[in-house]
């Protein structure tokens, strides 16, 4: 069975892209007795605790449940890279799946491809005797972090598999190298999901701004500190960009705002809840809690009542005049 995993890896790597991971990333030069290429798997949110992990239950990092809940590719692009990296830094228990000198290539599924995995993390470990390991990054491998994916063969089921023989490192070949890093190139309309620090720096990113200036649509913006909801339409020239963009670039201008624009103007909080919070909590309260995520989309030809009327639907739907920001 290994076998035949194999020579499918290697039918299929060589006839979509046969350029070698290890020469792209110049493993020559490094000792190859402690290169660790470790493929983390999606099934750490079905863990439950060991007596080992209980240990550790209230530390920040792991917390009581002592899982990852969801695809550790979206965890990385839409919640904490930080968590991620320092899922990559756990020792391992009873087997230690890092040791001291170990040079850690770690990577996380990719949901772009078959058997397809993310590199995130590049570090020599230089203590391996706690559950978190302490290290060292490699700067010169930063490039590659979230945009080289390479294609795998899997012959075990466990919560990471390990390569550690250079024979086999060698045989991974390169699935893709991205432009942007994977958390910041644009996830398609239905994958948006944005804290404000997230929209300020990706409206900077010339994709986003193509994808989001392409379409109108309806969106909500999500205040993650109580659950309230605000929902919104973006039905001029400049579409959702135009509208979003509004948001990051004048958050303070809270006097010439009206609930009924007609164009993308430069119009921040177009409610009175809104200008509340930041008269009452200022603007910073905006960017702690803030969540931007699109509804639905609709293409630059569609009626303006096309779009307003879905929005009323989706304030009907998520009971955003009673319970949420929104005011009519």
């Amino acid at each position: 069975m290994k076998k035949l995993l194999e020579d499918e890896h290697d039918n299929l790597t060589n006839s979509i892209l046969p350029i070698r991971v290890w020469d792209t990333l110049n493993l020559d030069r490094l000792d190859s007795k402690h290169l660790k290429f470790v493929f983390h798997k999606d099934n750490w949110g079905k863990t439950t605790p060991t007596a080992y992990g209980k240990k550790f239950e209230n530390d920040d990092f792991w917390g009581k449940e002592q899982s990852f809940k969801g695809a550790l590719f979206n965890i990385y692009c839409h919640e904490s890279k930080e968590r991620i990296e320092k899922m990559t830094m756990l020792r391992g228990e009873p087997t230690p799946r890092l040791k001291k000198d170990d040079l850690a290539f770690n990577f996380i599924p990719y949901p772009f491809g078959k058997r397809a995995y993310l590199l995130v993390t590049v570090f020599k470990v230089v203590d391996a005797r706690l559950r978190i390991v302490e290290k060292i990054d490699l700067p010169e491998y930063e490039p590659y972090l979230g945009r080289l994916a390479i294609l795998i063969y899997e012959t075990k089921t466990k919560r990471w598999l390990t390569l550690s023989d250079p024979k086999k490192i060698k045989k991974l070949k390169v699935a893709e190298i991205l432009s942007i890093p994977a958390d910041r190139a644009f996830p398609g309309y239905d994958a948006v999901r944005l804290s404000y620090k997230k929209l300020e720096e990706n409206l900077e990113i010339l994709e986003w701004v193509r994808k989001l200036k392409d379409r109108k649509g309806v969106y909500v913006i999500t205040d993650t500190n109580n659950g309230r909801q605000y929902v919104g339409a973006a039905y001029g020239q400049d579409g959702i960009y135009g509208r979003w963009n509004a948001y990051v670039e004048s958050p303070g201008n809270i006097y010439e705002i009206s609930d009924n624009i007609t164009t993308e103007k430069s119009v921040a909080y177009p409610n009175e809840d809104f200008r509340k919070i930041i008269l009452e909590k200022g603007k910073e309260y905006i960017k702690k809690y803030f969540q931007y995520t699109i509804l639905e989309t609709f293409d630059k030809k569609t009626p303006e009542k096309v779009i307003t009327d879905r929005e009323k639907y989706w304030k009907e739907v998520l009971k955003t005049r009673g319970f949420g920001y929104n005011q009519n």
